[in-house]
């Protein structure tokens, strides 16, 4: 099969390898664990959790979705990846925080700074995030930085050309609020 784009670029499936993410199986619930223990740290060894995530997708396939014939099609192709880590969250929140600098130069001609504070502040909640895996991080720079900058930045007028330092964060009602300096 072929894949043509609005464009007119065309991908041939005979050369493609297609990966499906999930987050299946890493909750509680889905092992119905006891005593609140936790199924993606110890006692759990990386081979029984494997084993959990499997029989999850099965689950998921054959009795929620009531279409085994597409785990079947998937066969034995079920990666389970290691969890996302603090250094290579870490790594993910500055990929993604340069993201939102280089958009903010590239379509405003803005350059951003985070005070020391906000970064550690912004990580940290970023962390709590962290068993939705790197969504999870980009979810919360959103919901806590992203938004919250471009109310900031709309009522100030126009900044093109200057530094716009964030020295701090703050929630209130829910919602995020940023202060500039």
């Amino acid at each position: 099969g072929r894949l043509t784009d609005a464009s007119g670029s065309t991908v041939y499936f005979s050369e493609t390898v297609l990966v499906f993410t999930s987050n299946l199986g890493v909750s509680k619930e889905e092992y119905d664990i006891q005593d609140g223990a936790d199924p993606l740290s110890p006692p759990f060894t990386r081979e029984e959790l494997e084993e959990r995530v499997r029989r999850a997708v099965e689950h998921h396939f054959t009795s929620e979705l009531n279409r085994p014939e597409l785990l079947n099609r998937l066969g034995d192709n079920i990666v389970v990846f290691n969890f996302i880590g603090r250094d290579t969250a870490e790594e993910i929140f500055d990929v993604l925080v340069a993201h939102v600098r280089e958009r903010l130069r590239t379509e405003h001609q803005l350059d951003l700074a985070l005070s020391d504070t906000v970064r550690k502040q912004l990580l940290d909640g970023a962390m709590t995030k962290l068993r939705m895996g790197g969504r999870g991080i980009g979810s919360h720079l959103e919901s806590a930085l992203v938004n919250p900058l471009a109310r900031a930045l709309f009522s100030r007028g126009d900044l093109r050309g200057r530094q716009v330092t964030v020295t701090g964060l703050t929630k209130t009602d829910g919602t995020w609020q940023v202060t500039l300096g």
